[in-house]
């Protein structure tokens, strides 16, 4: 589900209005990401499930529900209906929140590096010597 929503976004910003579109929708989606499904405004999910899909809504539910049984899971189309819009305004405030940065302004997503990846172990760089001057001439 997440690969055909964010597809869909990466469609809809293929010229420069469309980037700009989005781009107006993640500042207004970088409020941080719901802690709860009760947080979720499922009307504006609505709505953006309607902007990214379009008229090809039922064609993308439908095509997302064969994948999921063509794997083995249980997950209909309906389910799949009931569940975008939930997971849309997830989608782009997570989105929102890697590159603008929770209210950053700054269009680069955040480097992954900042963050430890759990079971890896990280190396610090190695610490580097001050400059310091090598006799009374030299100050720097």
């Amino acid at each position: 589900m997440l690969p055909g929503l964010v597809g869909g976004l990466a469609a809809n910003a293929h010229d420069d209005r469309g980037q700009e579109v989005l781009g107006n929708v993640l500042k207004h989606h970088n409020t941080g990401v719901a802690r709860s499904v009760d947080e979720v405004d499922t009307e504006d999910g609505e709505k953006i499930v309607r902007n990214v899909f379009g008229d090809n809504t039922d064609k993308v539910v439908d095509k997302l529900a064969n994948k999921a049984s063509s794997s083995g899971s249980d997950i209909t189309g309906e389910i799949i209906q009931q569940v975008l819009p939930i997971v849309a305004p997830i989608v782009l405030s997570w989105l929102a929140n890697q590159f603008l940065g929770g209210g950053s302004g700054s269009a680069r997503p955040r480097s992954r590096r900042s963050r430890p990846v759990p079971g890896r172990r990280h190396r610090r760089p190695a610490r580097r010597a001050a400059l310091q001057p090598t006799g009374p001439g030299d100050r720097g």
